[in-house]
């Protein structure tokens, strides 16, 4: 059972949604890092971030514990392997690529949801942040996870589709998607280098 959940409040959304959680209403866009510092906040050992487009089957919480108990790590409901000549080269897990990713898969990057013990997310603040509101905090978690001896991981995507880490594969389509600005594409490169620049190594590279 979740014992909280914590959201950027959507005034679209119904009251019924939050009659029974712990919600936080941000007036402005604060960002992609800002999500993560609410987590420090919270008194539990591990957690789970959602991006507004992403749907988890009803069954996924159970999975990434499970998961994670056999194979601790950093685990998300897509993930990237990268090229580090040409972030238009990476290879898509999880999400939007269900078929490859019939069992835990390795990734570079981990994309679109986090469940992560929290003395990993602790540790990426304390490493260099890519200056941009747009990317980058993704990556840098799982710098701090290489840098604490662990790897980043897709969940499976199985039959089953309760457990899958998205369902929402048409969410995130619309003008409001970040990925869709111009420059969003030359934004991610730039941050893919900028925490190799620090330390951060791709599977190929090590």
């Amino acid at each position: 059972d979740l014992d909280r959940l914590i959201v950027n409040r959507n005034d679209d959304w119904p009251d019924e949604v939050f009659k029974d959680v712990d919600w936080v209403k941000s007036k402005i866009n604060s960002g992609v890092y800002r999500r993560f510092c609410l987590g420090l906040d919270l008194d539990t050992d591990y957690l789970l971030f959602v991006d507004d487009d992403t749907i988890p089957g009803k069954n996924y919480i159970a999975t990434v514990i499970r998961q994670n108990e056999e194979q601790p790590g950093l685990y998300s409901a897509a993930g990237f392997r990268l090229n580090h000549e040409d972030y238009n080269k990476r290879f898509v897990f999880g999400w939007a690529a269900m078929g490859n990713t019939r069992e835990r898969t390795v990734v570079d990057w981990p994309g679109h949801s986090w469940f992560v013990h929290k003395s990993i997310l602790i540790h990426s603040f304390e490493l260099p942040r890519y200056p941009s509101n747009l990317c980058g905090e993704d990556m840098r978690l799982a710098f701090a996870t290489q840098q604490l001896g662990l790897k980043s991981y897709v969940s499976p995507y199985s039959t089953d589709q309760t457990t899958w880490g998205s369902l929402a594969g048409t969410k995130g389509q619309d003008d409001n998607a970040t990925w869709r600005l111009p420059s969003q594409k030359r934004n991610m490169h730039n941050a893919m280098d900028f925490y190799r620049g620090h330390g951060w190594k791709f599977l190929s590279e090590l």
